[in-house]
């Protein structure tokens, strides 16, 4: 949502380093800036029954975007 992946472009040079678990993108912050400035979020391809309940109750990507259920209000 509007991090650097987000703002990645042709020709930008991303550097994978595995086993520090980063990915950076190798661009000034200035451009980078820019970029932010005028980046909006894609509309959805799809929406409406499971894509939705699954976009509401999945944890982030870096723990496997497992579905993770509400917590119980007692």
């Amino acid at each position: 949502m509007g991090g650097p992946l987000a703002l990645v472009e042709d020709g930008d040079e991303v550097i994978i380093d595995l086993p520090a678990r980063r990915l950076d993108l190798n661009v000034p912050e200035a451009a980078l800036a820019e970029r932010r400035g005028a980046w909006s979020p894609p509309k959805p391809k799809v929406s409406g029954g499971f894509i939705d309940l699954y976009a509401a109750l999945a944890g982030p990507t870096q723990t496997g975007a497992r579905l993770e259920p509400p917590p119980c209000e007692e």
